[in-house]
């Protein structure tokens, strides 16, 4: 199981724009799983980040699953939901964990 501390922000900062910017931008199913998998999550939950039928998903133990489509490397927004979730990753590429920032933009 991957070790990490997500961490949950109310922000109001504007996903849809960075949507906009990366609107050209297509995530390869072999880059998304190296994301994949299941994190702790602060409060001893635990998060999943998986893909079925080509689209992906994050869900935290006892939330909703929440679809997330990806605006840039390591970055993503949620489907109709107002989530974004950035992967952290060193530069080889191992990822250590993940930021779910909540009232963001949806992605349409």
């Amino acid at each position: 199981m991957k070790r990490l501390a997500i961490t949950i922000l109310l922000s109001l900062n504007a996903a849809a724009a960075l949507a906009q910017d990366h609107a050209d931008y297509r995530l390869q199913a072999r880059d998304f799983r190296a994301l994949q998998g299941e994190y702790d999550v602060d409060g001893g939950r635990t998060a999943h980040v998986f893909a079925r039928g080509g689209r992906y998903f994050v869900q935290v133990a006892g939330a909703k699953q929440v679809e997330i489509v990806a605006v840039a490397p390591y970055q993503f927004v949620g489907v109709g939901l107002p989530v974004s979730v950035r992967f952290n990753a060193l530069e080889n590429g191992i990822v250590t964990g993940f930021t779910m920032r909540l009232n963001q933009a949806p992605a349409q």
